[in-house]
């Protein structure tokens, strides 16, 4: 790795192929594993013919992979009868315009192509990345090489989903081909086996020879977008199901919308529905039971009720005593009621107990309360955007109730003391009675008032200990309901982000079903746009359809649900794999009955129409218009790539994959007769089986050499400026070959550019490499043939095999390949890296004089033009030594 980089390994990665083959060579034995297991999938039988299909980006660094990974396969069925590899290689786009990724792709793009053509020729025996040993025979590796890029060959340039969608199209149509039996896969074995002469089992298409074919392909599909608009409908109704589900908010002529229904949420609160939630006073004072075991218990009394009780009695216990002592024994009793026997315990003993158990009883409460609300949520009583409104009034009223507690446990204390005062004057009253008074029975009624006054007062010292209690209660609770808010919310949210997933796939496919038919596009969609909006308009906004479905999805949505299941259960149903999945197939059931219904009403469709049931629909009635059609549509088949004109003439041939002839078997026959009128003796038509809903079109056109497409001057340009930038790391980043390798270069440099090279570039390196000893002058030595070697050094300093390169070193210069000034360089650079300043002064020196010494070979003439690039050269080099420039 170069020490002054500090780009990202993902970086690396995009700009250096060989970096991608290492880290594909690292993930060796992961890739080989996946590979046999892919194979053992599809082969029952040994013997069965495999067929390898290899899809990678020209420019990328990973794909540097691609010679081992071919090397890989063929090193493992090596048969090509049996095994054959077809690879196709994606061309970016020149200028790099619209790419998100490495700058150097151009560059990368042409090296990979110098390689792919050495593959193809055979000129290129990479070794196996698995073992390192073993190496692919010379005969080529490959089947066939398909390239493709991002315009067509009339040079219209293509969206970059419309160059995927082509490229996976092909895919399929190629291997629809080679599975039928007859002409057209033999005339796909002749083109991809260079054979384009002949046909029939005579041709030996699998013979030795010299170069694996290149080729490029088109390909168009006419479809009925059956699935497609089934999918639509079915995305619809799903869409109105969840709307309903999350606001239940019907606009006549719109359907379900996604806005809330502005109903007041509190007005869910009205009614029972305080007990019912246990959420009442008395619920909260405890005057009635929250926990089950405790409501359970028929000794439960209300705190009015439990003092109502008992005042009888201790009445009757009171008079047992002697008169006098009336009031002093109910007074006691009262007393010790209130201390000890309340509950068992005494009032502030039993609530205090029960703080212990505020949470026990808040998250009861919030048991009670999500019950009933999912309950009125799966019968449709409640949207979810109401239950969320009406926990947050609960909250706010709950909130309220707390922050009253003081004011109201006040008020009870200062009504004690008016009761005590009126208790007090009960007692004078007593104590002023006479004898006579006793036989008038107004003991009786003295006593009677003293009970009253006592029963108020115990119900309100007890209701005070009660709000006090009350008061750690409440808290506990509107934790629970916070907790509960945040669960609505979340399902909510959750139920908005899978409408908006829905609307995202409506949208896309709202874009591919309202464009209009284009020629030029990978698919053609055919069927009547006018009437499939009339149809989703009615369908979608029928109330009585909407809700029935509505009232379905949601009783399909809670019947896997237990009866007492919260709300979480719901958002782990939303937050499942595929939520939207078994929704979708709730709404996909619906969408043959509405659009049954409507066909019964309104006398039309625009399902399980075929396609031929399209084309009859369209163009049945006029032959020109079908045949115009069907000229546009198969001359628009163009390939994905562009040719130099002279490759025009080259090799075609087009295929046409039909459905089985269907009703009537007429038209079907004016189909076939049109596409082959319009595509002349070069189309092929295969009945291949395929759906009822599609026509393929298929054009494959042989490329007669890489030199004729027609961006390869472009990524030619980038290759030579990037290696002339950026010599000593470039071609290791571009190439995944050895640099003791000579590759074939795809074009010829003209003279003008080669002497750029060696002036800017090439010479200085020379230059350096004379004055340390690395390249070696023989001229006019005893033995040997003259002219200048290059001997670079190994790792330990021995010299390797030296590489001759000429006699004259200006020439040599600019006839060095690429692998041998990378070789140079590489050298140069890490020796600069690692001598000291006085041995770089000393070798700029050693420049200088090698420059005069050129002066004096040429004449000593100052403005002799090869001398005058050896002085720019040196100026070159001079600065490199310096540090000043690479």
């Amino acid at each position: 790795m170069r020490g002054d980089d500090e780009r990202s390994l993902a970086a690396l990665c995009a700009d250096s192929r060989r970096l991608g083959r290492l880290l594909l060579a690292g993930a060796a034995a992961s890739f080989t594993a996946a590979l046999d297991r892919a194979v053992a999938s599809l082969q029952s039988d040994a013997a069965m013919p495999l067929t390898f299909h290899i899809v990678f980006g020209l420019g990328e660094g990973p794909g540097g992979g691609l010679i081992e990974v071919v090397a890989g396969i063929r090193l493992r069925w090596r048969d090509p009868r049996r095994a054959r590899i077809l690879v196709y290689g994606r061309l970016p786009d020149p200028d790099g315009s619209g790419d998100d990724g490495s700058s150097n792709r151009p560059s990368n793009t042409y090296a990979a192509l110098v390689e792919l053509n050495a593959l193809a020729a055979g000129e290129l025996a990479p070794q196996d990345f698995t073992s390192g040993e073993l190496s692919v025979e010379s005969r080529p590796a490959l089947s066939a090489a398909y390239l493709f890029g991002g315009t067509l060959e009339n040079g219209q340039p293509l969206s970059d989903e419309d160059v995927l969608e082509t490229a996976a199209q092909f895919l399929r149509q190629r291997m629809e081909i080679d599975q039928a039996e007859g002409a057209g896969r033999d005339r796909l074995r002749q083109l991809e086996g260079g054979a384009y002469g002949g046909s029939g089992p005579d041709q030996q298409i699998w013979s030795q020879i010299a170069s694996v074919p290149l080729l490029a392909f088109g390909s168009k599909r006419l479809v009925s977008p059956d699935g497609e608009i089934r999918e639509a409908l079915g995305l619809s109704f799903t869409r109105a199901g969840l709307l309903h589900l999350l606001h239940n908010h019907w606009q006549d002529g719109a359907g379900f919308v996604d806005e809330p229904s502005g109903a007041p949420a509190g007005a869910a609160l009205r009614g029972d529905v305080e007990s019912r939630w246990l959420i009442s006073e008395d619920h909260l004072l405890l005057s009635q039971a929250i926990l089950p075991a405790e409501a359970s218990d028929k000794r439960w009394q209300s705190i009015t009720d439990e003092w109502s009780s008992i005042m009888e009695g201790f009445k009757d216990l009171a008079r047992l005593r002697e008169r006098g002592k009336w009031l002093d024994t109910l007074i006691a009793l009262c007393h010790r009621r209130y201390t000890e026997d309340f509950r068992n315990v005494g009032v502030a003993e039993f609530y205090r107990s029960r703080y212990a158990e505020a949470a026990g009883m808040a998250a009861e409460v919030r048991a009670r309360i999500e019950r009933d609300l999912i309950e009125g949520c799966r019968t449709g009583r409640w949207s979810l955007g109401d239950l969320a409104g009406i926990v947050d009034s609960l909250i706010g009223w709950q909130e309220e109730r707390l922050a009253g507690i003081p004011e109201r446990i006040a008020r009870i204390r200062r009504s004690e003391d008016e009761t005590r005062v009126r208790i007090i004057g009960v007692c004078q009253k007593w104590a002023s009675l006479g004898p006579f008074a006793r036989i008038s029975g107004k003991c009786e009624a003295v006593l009677d008032e003293c009970a009253v006054q006592l029963h108020d007062l115990n119900v309100k010292m007890t209701r005070a200990e009660a709000w006090a209690f009350a008061g750690q209660l409440l808290p506990a609770i509107l934790t629970e309901l916070q907790d509960l808010k945040q669960t609505i919310e979340a399902v909510v949210l959750r139920v908005a982000d899978v409408v908006a997933t829905i609307d995202r796939r409506l949208d896309r496919l709202a874009d591919v079903l309202e464009a209009e038919p284009n020629a030029y596009v990978p698919v053609v969609r055919l069927f009547n746009r006018d009437r499939l909006r009339g149809i989703a308009a009615a369908v979608l906004t029928d109330e009585r359809e909407q809700r029935d479905h509505a009232t379905r999805m949601r009783d399909s949505l809670f019947a896997n649900m237990d009866s007492q299941a919260g709300f979480q259960a719901l958002l782990d149903h939303f937050d499942g794999s595929d939520p939207l999945h078994a929704l979708h197939a709730i709404g996909d059931s619906r969408v043959d009955d509405a659009h049954a219904n409507h066909v019964a009403t309104a006398g039309e469709g625009v399902l399980r129409l075929t396609v031929l049931d399209q084309i009859r629909e369209m163009y049945g009635s006029d032959p020109l218009a079908l045949r115009s059609f069907f000229d546009t549509v198969v001359s628009a088949t163009h390939c994905l790539i562009e040719l130099n004109g002279t490759a025009s003439a080259t090799e075609r041939r087009s295929f046409a994959l039909l459905p089985h002839a269907g009703k009537p078997e007429a038209f079907a026959k004016q189909v076939r007769a049109g596409i082959r009128a319009c595509a002349g003796a070069e189309m092929t038509l295969l009945d291949t089986g395929r759906s009822p809903f599609e026509i393929g079109i298929v054009t494959i056109q042989a490329v007669p050499a890489l030199s004729e497409v027609a961006s390869l001057a472009a990524f030619d340009a980038a290759y030579q400026a990037r290696l002339f930038s950026d010599t000593a790391t470039a071609f290791y980043d571009m190439h995944t070959v050895s640099t003791a390798t000579d590759l074939k270069p795809l074009v010829t440099q003209v003279p003008e550019h080669q002497k750029e090279m060696a002036a800017g570039f090439n010479l200085p390196h020379l230059l350096i490499g004379l004055v340390r000893g690395l390249v070696y002058d023989r001229r006019g030595g005893s033995s040997g043939t003259d002219g200048f070697l290059l001997v670079p050094k190994d790792a330990d300093g021995f010299d390797e095999q030296p590489v001759y390169l000429g006699t004259d070193l200006f020439a040599s210069s600019e006839a060095l390949p690429a692998s041998t000034v990378a070789l140079l360089s590489a050298n140069n650079a890490r020796a600069l890296s690692d001598a000291s300043p006085a041995q770089l002064d000393d070798w700029r020196q050693g420049v200088v004089s090698l420059v005069n010494r050129t002066k004096a070979e040429r004449g000593n003439d100052p403005t002799d033009l090869i001398y005058r690039k050896f002085v720019e050269a040196g100026k070159t080099a001079s600065q490199m030594l310096r540090g000043e420039r690479r």
